[in-house]
């Protein structure tokens, strides 16, 4: 009975230090959580008129209060920001606060004469600053379920949702506190105390981006996909993945505050050893320990060295992969960072500014290791670049080409909640090649294409290739994930087989095309969503019902089974079928689009265009056309003559600039040609050649390039409805090789 009231005597006397925290904690918590929710809840309030207009008074009523516990569920779950800052924030003052004792030796000396065991001075400390928090946001949690209940939102679901927001507001900062802690533990004095705070919370972000930095600058088939700066040891981390996860509604509250009270307890248990370890000399010092000193002076230095070259190498345009490798400045910057690291640790660690000459072998132990993380880099010394995961050791894999570069109408994936996907993101989630040979033969193709260069900057500049880049995610065996971005070339007859043989398969076909999915076909069922439908071929538009819609998408999905790279490749798309989404929250929306091309080998997409009167031969019906105009700028015949006059002026490189912005200023357009067609034999003629420019320019299956030389633009017959839409006009390109004869020798450049 006298140790419990002795305990009870000890939190008591530590509170009488802490008021002001109480006061801050309280105010904090009844401000914050209420008030966020009544801020949800008067935005809906104020939509309420123009659901009730629009959907009538039952709908409408129904509308906003699904959509306010929707959006409040939201809210509570993933967090109101300023919560969770707050939050953190207050576990930093509170850990610093508590434990700063131990920066003043007079106060060490004090509460040591003290009749009170050191295990239980920690406890008590501990202990209030846990209550100091976790009674305040528990008012704070009971006040916003009371103004829950005060607007008749108090069910059974919500009150579950507020006690898990609790949870894991207790838990997250529970992992910051004693993170804090520890960085108390391990200094002795506030100022550095604020350093080891930030360290401990950044260290791994650093080393996560160096990391990045160094793939991505020395390895040719390095993918982003993978890899993150996110750190893993992290609390924050933590709390972010789970939001992330909930967005996709796959968040599990029950296991991420299970992951925070993991992290929190193996952080306070180290604090806690720290404590028991710490010399009662240490205070005023800058690190509690002096074993560790050198340790920490050597991972501080490594990282920045190594990051200061990355940030330099963006600056002086160090990029070994296309053939600029003077890495001397670098060796430089990394070398005066090593030095300057050191220097300014050792300061820090005797705060004294002659400390800076001591422990000079420091300096070349951290050297050292910097110059063989850049060498295992920049050399490859594990061979990143050269590896290909055994076919065997392979479950399945994922291609991501890239999008088209002009999609016409959007061409962007959505996952089931109708919220955007990345073109690589949804590859990872939908397809599973199992044709791993292919991959790998296509991986050694490419290895082999980049090798016979001796940089990227050479690949790039070789016109006889059509070259891409793809990212491939292999799914390991053992619940790995390995991604590589490798370049293939669309005009090497084996990449073309090999692509062909992937694209053909039912795997990649489920996977790559948005159209083959549930995901439209749900969306034009749920009579709930607003959704728009067309069909386009990049100048007319056909509005389509919701069975149409259907019906075409079926009519697709029985085509796209028989396509393959080689039929795309050598064809054209005749239009696409559009799909938009529109997600209503207030009188604000978010649209998701889709477009699904249709391609003329689509032989039951044409059928059923046909029947329905929206197929069109031409992309243009001459009917509404008033007249084309056609210029062939002689893009070739301009470089040459610039190419010329550079070469036969011998001046300085200065006054060669100069002359040639003269050149450009009173020469461009000198070899243009310009035609007009209005004869109706020779629009047709025209029109029967032209394209829209998104359906033939950079696409993924090359060899539909534009001619470059040659704009086109028709004009349109003002009482049309095709000449409204455009506003008069619109632009098309020749596909190259298809120029008709007439118009070559009408637009020739003649002297």
């Amino acid at each position: 009975m006298t140790l419990k009231n002795s305990f009870l005597a000890s939190l008591k006397e530590n509170n009488k230090r802490r008021i002001w925290l109480w006061i801050v904690s309280l105010f904090g918590f009844l401000l914050l959580l209420p008030s966020a929710v009544m801020m949800v809840i008067s935005q809906h309030k104020n939509n309420m008129d123009y659901y009730l207009e629009t959907f009538g008074e039952t709908v409408g009523e129904q509308m906003v209060r699904s959509n306010l516990l929707a959006d409040l569920k939201r809210m509570l779950d993933i967090g109101n920001s300023d919560v969770w800052i707050f939050a953190a924030a207050f576990a930093i003052i509170s850990g610093v606060q508590g434990f700063s004792y131990l920066y003043n030796r007079r106060k060490i000396d004090f509460y040591m004469g003290m009749p009170i065991k050191r295990k239980k001075r920690f406890l008590v400390i501990w202990l209030n600053g846990v209550l100091v928090y976790a009674i305040p946001c528990l008012l704070g949690v009971i006040a916003t379920g009371l103004v829950l209940a005060g607007n008749g939102l108090l069910s059974g679901e919500m009150v579950l949702c507020v006690w898990r927001t609790y949870g894991i507001l207790l838990c997250l900062y529970l992992g910051v506190y004693h993170l804090v802690i520890l960085a108390v533990m391990l200094t002795g004095n506030i100022i550095i105390t604020g350093f080891a705070i930030g360290v401990l919370f950044l260290y791994e972000c650093i080393v996560r981006l160096v990391i990045m930095g160094y793939m991505e600058l020395f390895f040719k088939f390095y993918s982003y996909r993978g890899y993150s700066t996110n750190p893993i040891l992290s609390p924050f981390a933590i709390l972010l993945n789970y939001q992330n996860a909930y967005r996709e509604s796959q968040g599990n509250a029950w296991l991420t505050a299970g992951y925070l009270l993991l992290f929190a307890a193996v952080s306070g248990i180290i604090a806690y050893a720290c404590y028991l370890k710490r010399p009662a000399e240490a205070a005023g010092k800058a690190i509690a320990f002096s074993k560790p000193k050198p340790v920490l002076k050597i991972m501080m230095a490594v990282p920045v060295a190594l990051l200061t070259a990355i940030l330099t190498a963006d600056v002086v345009g160090y990029d070994p992969r296309i053939g600029k490798e003077n890495c001397n400045v670098l060796i430089f910057v990394m070398a005066i960072a090593v030095i300057f690291t050191c220097c300014l640790m050792q300061v820090i660690y005797e705060f004294d500014i002659k400390g800076m000459l001591h422990k000079k072998h420091h300096i070349l132990i951290s050297a050292a290791l910097v110059a063989v993380v850049f060498l295992v880099f920049r050399f490859d010394v594990f061979g990143y670049d050269k590896y290909i995961p055994e076919a065997r050791k392979v479950e399945s894999a994922a291609i991501a080409v890239p999008m088209d570069g002009y999609a016409y109408y959007g061409n962007e994936y959505w996952n089931d909640d109708y919220n955007y996907m990345s073109n690589e993101e949804y590859v990872e989630e939908y397809m599973y090649l199992t044709d791993v040979g292919a991959v790998n033969q296509l991986m050694k193709v490419s290895m082999d294409l980049v090798g016979s260069y001796d940089n990227l900057q050479q690949l790039y500049e070789d016109t006889d290739g059509i070259f891409r880049r793809i990212t491939v995610t292999y799914r390991m065996a053992d619940k790995r994930q390995v991604h590589r971005e490798m370049i293939v070339n669309l005009a090497d007859a084996e990449t073309v087989e090999l692509l062909d043989r992937i694209e053909a398969s039912e795997e990649y076909i489920s996977g790559a095309y948005m159209g083959t999915s549930d995901i439209l076909g749900e969306a034009l069922s749920d009579e709930k969503q607003k959704v728009t439908m067309f069909y386009g071929n990049g100048t007319y538009q056909f509005k389509l019902n919701r069975q149409e819609a259907k019906e075409l998408l079926t009519e697709y999905k029985k085509d796209i089974v028989d396509s393959s790279f080689k039929k795309h490749k050598d064809s054209v798309p005749m239009g696409s079928l559009c799909i938009g989404i529109e997600k209503q929250y207030g009188h604000y929306s978010s649209y998701a689009q889709s477009e699904v091309k249709l391609y003329p080998f689509y032989e039951n997409c044409t059928a059923y265009l046909k029947e329905k009167g929206y197929y069109m031969e031409h992309y243009v019906n001459i009917e509404d056309v008033e007249r084309i105009q056609v210029i062939n700028h002689h893009y070739d015949l301009e470089q040459e003559a610039q190419k010329q006059m550079q070469e036969e002026m011998e001046i300085t490189m200065e006054a060669t600039a100069e002359a040639v912005y003269s050149y450009e200023e009173k020469e461009f357009g000198k070899f243009q040609r310009m035609v007009r067609y209005e004869e109706k034999e020779d629009m047709q003629a025209v029109l029967e050649e032209i394209y829209p420019q998104s359906y033939i320019y950079d696409t993924w299956h090359g060899n539909r390039d534009y001619d470059e030389n040659y704009s086109i633009r028709v004009y349109f017959k003002p009482d049309s409805e095709v000449g409204k839409d455009m506003e008069g006009y619109a632009e098309y390109s020749f596909r190259a090789g298809k120029v008709p004869d007439f118009v070559e020798a009408d637009t020739a450049y003649v002297e």
